[in-house]
């Protein structure tokens, strides 16, 4: 109950793309002063994460005005670890939704909700150790993919990714370099921080 707490769950909800987390009469704009709408439960980014009110990986324009941004899975891992470790429960609303984003976008192929396929591998090894730091945190074994009715043993998704990507030195090299992930100092520590949490 501590203040602290509360302004950091009030920031975490602010970064989630559901008008269901957020506090009653809040309203962002962007550097426009354009009103930010939360995705809708019908879209596709309902209940994901974006990046700060400045997304560099897109938004859409509304018709009345208001823009909404595009959630990825990034930033959805980092939000819904960020929630485990303040102590939210998994039947809470945000990591519910948060979670939901995540079965519906399940994969290992790619940054999932970035639209350009030029960006699919875009901070693609910090994604891979995300995705591992976090489902390993969750303490789930496979991921439920609902609507084709799947269940994904990510852990092993994730073993068979990396081995596929290594380099025969042994290191790893993403080959769109953006955040520095040309550096093969970076993206092995990266995937080795991922193998590690498929660890039980």
């Amino acid at each position: 109950d501590h203040p602290m707490w509360e302004r950091a769950l009030t920031f975490l909800k602010r970064n989630q793309n559901a008008g269901e987390v957020q506090d009653e009469g809040w309203q962002a704009t962007d550097s426009k002063g354009r009103k930010i709408k939360p995705a809708g439960k019908d879209s596709p980014d309902h209940g994901g994460a974006t990046y700060a009110e400045e997304s560099s990986d897109g938004m859409q324009e509304n018709e009345d005005g208001t823009v909404t941004f595009f959630s990825y899975g990034t930033m959805t891992y980092n939000l819904l670890r960020a929630y485990l470790f303040a102590g939210l429960d998994k039947d809470s609303v945000g990591v519910k939704l948060a979670t939901g984003w995540i079965q519906r976008n399940y994969t290992v192929e790619r940054v999932p909700g970035l639209r350009n396929e030029k960006d699919y591998e875009k901070g693609l090894y910090y994604y891979y150790m995300s995705m591992g730091k976090t489902l390993n945190l969750l303490g789930e074994d496979t991921i439920e993919e609902p609507e084709r009715g799947l269940k994904h043993d990510w852990r092993s998704d994730l073993v068979t990714v990396l081995k596929k990507h290594q380099k025969e030195d042994g290191s790893w090299l993403n080959s769109n370099s953006a955040y520095q992930e040309n550096s093969p100092v970076l993206c092995t520590a990266y995937a080795l921080e991922a193998l590690r949490n498929t660890q039980k």
